[in-house]
């Protein structure tokens, strides 16, 4: 009975279950009760694989982004879908848009924040910028994520890519984004499309909270002569 128990307790149910089990159920009952249990752990298998390949994916992205403050290389941005949460700073507040950005605080660590700055605004020399989450697309089917009303797709696009840093001390502005667009400008390219970041991390210096970002400006074509 301790050894049957103890098979139970591997499996994943509790003292009772495993008591309830080995006491009250009949041999047809314990095999589609083990097949309900089945399924749970082929969930919890597929949900700790791609665990498992995420945060492989963020060491890699941390060293990166860190190597790379302040630099500046092509690249396709990877395809990814957006859920707008904040105008600026300030939570968007309708019962609609905090349920739906609740669901997808669930899906974190999947699920990244970022910022994103519209190519009108910065046209015009305005200051506007949201807040958002986003999931890369090789994980939208897992989290049964869609494209809607709300929820944006933006797919792969050439990128004049960069990292920088923000903290505390200075609010998210696009002026952060000034040495990435007058780079951008003295090679001869041209921005094509909304600038988007993805923060990839924070910790603490001295007494400031410190983001460091990943920066795609999406551009039309690499220049002859640009030199990265």
């Amino acid at each position: 009975m301790l050894i049957q128990s103890r098979i139970y307790r591997q499996y994943g149910y509790s003292l009772a279950e495993a008591a309830n089990l080995i006491n009250h159920c009949k041999i047809d009952d314990i095999a589609s009760i083990l097949s309900e249990k089945e399924a749970d752990i082929e969930k919890a298998i597929i949900w700790h694989m791609n665990l498992l390949k995420r945060i492989r994916q963020v060491q890699t992205i941390i060293t990166d982004t860190k190597n790379n403050l302040g630099k500046f290389r092509l690249e396709y941005r990877p395809p990814m879908y957006r859920l707008e949460t904040q105008d600026g700073y300030k939570l968007y507040s309708s019962p609609h848009k905090r349920a739906l950005t609740q669901s997808w605080i669930e899906k974190i660590p999947f699920v990244f924040p970022g910022a994103l700055f519209p190519k009108s605004e910065l046209e015009q020399g305005g200051t506007k910028f949201s807040f958002g989450l986003a999931v890369d697309e090789e994980y939208a089917n897992f989290l049964d994520i869609k494209p809607s009303e709300d929820v944006v797709f933006f797919p792969s696009r050439l990128c004049l890519y960069t990292a920088f840093q923000s903290h505390s001390g200075i609010v998210l502005s696009p002026r952060h984004l000034a040495p990435a667009i007058d780079y951008m400008h003295s090679q001869g390219m041209k921005l094509h499309g909304d600038i988007i970041s993805k923060i990839v991390m924070m910790c603490k210096i001295e007494n400031k909270y410190y983001n460091w970002h990943q920066l795609w400006l999406p551009i039309d074509s690499q220049p002859p002569q640009a030199s990265l």
